[in-house]
């Protein structure tokens, strides 16, 4: 398993898309990394959908199912990075998705591992990054 990465998913009422696209697609296994994911004012039937799909697939859902709606992608961000200092979970690198964003390649994690240990500067520098797309290559 790769410690060193968070991945988080926002998500508002998308829970099918984790079977349907992320999970479905992904060249390499998520299940090597930590998950997270906080709701975004998905509706009452999404979000009980959201607890069964994050127990199943083993995603941490930050939210409590009490915790108020959260407005803004900002503030995910900011329950997420709560939820792993609560947890006293370290890592070093959180990965922002979308949900019709996944790993293209079977072994991504081992390529972006290097990739991040190759350019030193993005250890100082960088806490936080996303796809739009990525393919391997410079």
């Amino acid at each position: 398993m790769y410690d060193r990465f968070c991945n988080l998913f926002i998500t508002k009422n998308q829970y099918k898309a984790f079977d349907g696209l992320v999970y479905k697609y992904s060249k390499d296994d998520f299940g090597k990394t930590l998950v997270l994911n906080v709701d975004v004012d998905s509706t009452y039937g999404e979000k009980k959908l959201a607890q069964e799909v994050c127990e199943r697939l083993n995603i941490h859902y930050v939210n409590d199912g009490n915790s108020a709606n959260n407005a803004s992608m900002q503030r995910s961000i900011k329950l997420a990075d709560e939820y792993l200092l609560k947890n006293n979970i370290d890592c070093d690198w959180m990965i922002l998705w979308q949900h019709d964003c996944v790993p293209l390649q079977e072994n991504f994690w081992d390529s972006f591992n290097a990739r991040l240990d190759k350019y030193d500067f993005l250890n100082e520098k960088v806490g936080m990054i996303g796809f739009q797309a990525y393919n391997g290559t410079e």
